[in-house]
């Protein structure tokens, strides 16, 4: 009878090791199964029970089965490794990372597609592509060709519309991932955000513009600007001697409101003749656009617009020349309220976009801010969004065409950049993003604990 309560014993552990094959290797339930073995087999040892043959098998294939458990924790303790490795590369691209299999599933999305995408890992891995990125369609479209024929495509062009309604110029590469046996077993996307790259080529194209406008505008300063204040004082010492001709003297009065529109005109031409020197340093955001907000608050009673306020108080100064910047945002929460000539709201929102945005100088990463004047007023045509930093273009009656190439120039000179998004019938966004004065500990990332937002109404 002895000897049927120990087979049971060591069925039973036999049966206790092999549930934990094919399982994560539990470290604690193979030492307490081994320690088990150990004190079955001392007690069929020299000193203790006899062993039949039958014994010594199981003892034999337990001992086997605990060297298989062993073996099998080693390697997966070694997998383990070599996958954090992996993940912590692909965590650490500044490219997003999209694997499809198939059957056209996600099954791995990087945090750098994260945040290009405006989607998190756990939303996106398991769902369809074409029911992510239904608003990238290009994607789609190069996996297929990639699925179809087994080579690698891009598309530089493509464009992407954020959760929010943010568009971001998006490069993609697809290639094949093949298995061990060569077979096809998913497509690797690769997506890097190019939106800042296209802004800077506009830059660039908008700079030498700039340049020449310069040269012509340190001309007509010289040339023009001395004819004119003869000409203005020629005017006014008619206009006295005919002040008593009830038909002649509103046409000199003519004559001095025209050559002092020309005279600002030029004068609003001098900025862009030669670069500018102004001393830099912390700027509280905020200070400035509550200072913007109080000066067109009578502007927008009187149109029926009211203000509304969404501040990020977590934000550190920016670095800057707070005149400068102050001109740059009454030029736009000015333009907002114009934009809204049968009343309406206007919303100064600052936020940081994401721990990616940031711009390299010196070869170090800028994190920037972000503000965003946004008006539910008549829109800018398509056609004219793409022109609007150019000088003298303008979709004003009675605007110069200057405002805004000037509010560029003064952001490119900050080392940030300004950009539109608008629809007509539905209103107008307009978005400066500003070099952050830097600080040890990073902002939180948007979405994930920020910080609460201060939202105030006036008018």
């Amino acid at each position: 009878m002895p000897s049927l309560i120990h087979h049971a014993e060591l069925l039973s552990l036999l049966a206790e090791g092999a549930s934990l094959l094919g399982q994560t290797p539990d470290r604690e339930k193979i030492r307490t199964l081994r320690d088990r073995i150990a004190d079955a087999r001392h007690l069929h040892g020299p000193e203790g029970l006899p062993a039949d043959d039958g014994t010594v098998v199981w003892l034999t294939v337990l001992d086997a089965l605990v060297e298989r458990l062993l073996h099998d924790q080693e390697a997966m303790a070694a997998l383990s490794t070599v996958k954090a490795f992996y993940e912590d590369v692909l965590a650490s691209l500044i490219e997003g990372v999209v694997v499809i299999d198939p059957s056209r599933r996600i099954t791995l999305v990087n945090r750098a597609a994260e945040e290009i995408v405006g989607i998190t890992s756990e939303e996106a891995v398991g769902r369809s592509l074409d029911e992510v990125f239904r608003d990238l369609t290009e994607i789609a479209s190069l996996v297929t060709q990639t699925f179809e024929t087994g080579r690698s495509f891009s598309n530089n062009d493509a464009v992407l519309r954020r959760p929010g309604g943010e568009t971001r110029m998006i490069g993609v590469i697809t290639s094949v991932v093949a298995g061990s046996g060569g077979g096809v077993t998913g497509v690797a996307a690769v997506l890097r955000d190019l939106t800042s790259v296209r802004e800077m080529e506009e830059q660039v194209r908008r700079a030498e513009r700039l340049s020449a406008l310069g040269v012509l505008a340190a001309g007509i300063a010289h040339e023009v600007r001395n004819p004119l204040a003869g000409v203005r004082g020629a005017a006014q010492l008619l206009g006295s001697e005919i002040r008593d001709n009830q038909a002649l003297a509103p046409y000199t009065d003519v004559i001095v409101r025209e050559v002092d529109r020309l005279d600002r005109i030029v004068t609003g031409l001098l900025p862009f003749a030669s670069p500018r020197t102004f001393s830099y340093g912390p700027v509280n955001i905020h200070s400035v656009l509550d200072r913007v907000l109080l000066l067109e608050q009578p502007r927008a009673a009187a149109a029926g617009v009211g203000f509304q306020r969404e501040y990020d108080p977590s934000l550190p100064p920016v670095r800057g020349n707070e005149e400068q910047l102050t001109q740059v945002f009454l030029n736009l929460v000015r333009n907002g309220v114009e934009a809204m000539p049968a009343g309406g709201r206007l919303t100064v929102t600052t936020r940081v976009p994401d721990p990616f945005m940031a711009i390299r100088r010196g070869g170090e990463r800028t994190r920037m801010i972000q503000v965003r004047v946004a008006d539910d007023g008549i829109g800018i045509p398509p056609e004219a969004a793409s022109s609007l930093f150019t000088p003298f273009f303008t979709t004003k009656d009675h605007g110069t065409g200057l405002g805004l190439a000037l509010s560029h120039q003064i952001v490119t000179e900050h080392g940030g950049a300004i950009r539109v998004e608008s629809e007509p019938g539905r209103g107008s966004v307009f978005s400066v993003t500003l070099p952050m004065i830097q600080e040890e500990t990073p902002p939180e990332k948007p979405g994930r604990g920020a910080a609460r937002r201060r939202r105030e109404k006036a008018g």
